[in-house]
């Protein structure tokens, strides 16, 4: 079966804005089912909270969770499945719980990530 050139070519241009020095791909850890020793590296894009628009409304709309965006296929590649809800991210220094994970339809996996209870409690004690 051949390959849909409209999706290498988007993963192509995807992998390169991941890699790219100024672009916004960074390094995330992702831990199977919570397990560190079991963690690998990979390349995502991580978005923060903001504040916009919501389409047709007047007054601003808050996303409120953090999101990570990660090809899919670098992460069938490294576990073998795709995120679920007990698999863990580290990124920039924070450890967050997968809450959803939904494949895009152009090859990236977004997840919303929720702050882990572990992560919460580890900040707590400093």
């Amino acid at each position: 079966m051949a390959g849909n050139p409209f999706l290498d070519v988007l993963l192509a241009d995807t992998q390169r804005a991941l890699n790219a020095p100024l672009g916004g791909g960074e390094d995330v850890t992702v831990q199977p089912g919570g397990d560190a020793a079991a963690a690998v590296s990979l390349r995502a894009f991580f978005e923060v909270p903001y504040v916009e628009p919501a389409p047709g409304a007047t007054a601003p709309m808050q996303a409120v969770a953090p999101t990570l965006h990660i090809p899919a296929v670098h992460v069938t590649q490294a576990l073998g499945r795709l995120l679920t809800y007990r698999d863990h991210v580290v990124v920039r220094g924070t450890r967050y719980r997968v809450q959803n994970a939904r494949e895009d339809g152009y090859g990236l996996l977004a997840c919303k990530l929720l702050e882990s209870a572990e992560a919460a409690r580890d900040a707590d004690d400093d």
